[in-house]
């Protein structure tokens, strides 16, 4: 089918993600309805009349934005989004989580250093 000829589809909101701790930002949402009309448009492509499979395959191909996958370090674990986790703790020196796929990680977390006092130089000499 040529491409002039395609359906537009109708792009629905993105899902909303139970239990994650802050809503989906208005740019994740934006890109999840971009991903998702470009997936119809090619899904409307290779499977012509079969709206409902091209709705699966849409929804899959927006879907992505979702997956988080465990992070491999604490940059990396603190870097994650609130709509990425589901749990988030820092404590005792250790800063644990899970995101929204269900991984689980917890890393070290040294403490932050304490600011020089008044007085004193950096190097600790008066």
């Amino acid at each position: 089918m040529p491409p002039e000829l395609v359906k537009q589809p109708s792009i629905p909101e993105p899902p909303e993600i139970v239990g994650a701790l802050a809503p989906l930002p208005s740019a994740k949402r934006r890109e999840w309805r971009e991903a998702y009309g470009a997936a119809f448009k090619q899904a409307a492509i290779d499977s012509p009349g079969d709206e409902s499979a091209q709705r699966q395959a849409a929804l899959r191909d927006a879907n992505r934005i979702f997956r988080v996958g465990e992070p491999g370090s604490l940059a990396e674990a603190r870097a994650l989004g609130e709509w990425q986790l589901i749990r988030r703790s820092e404590q005792n020196g250790t800063l644990a989580g899970v995101t929204i796929d269900g991984a689980k990680f917890t890393f070290d977390a040294p403490a932050p250093a304490a600011p020089p006092e008044k007085g004193k130089a950096a190097g600790g000499k008066e």
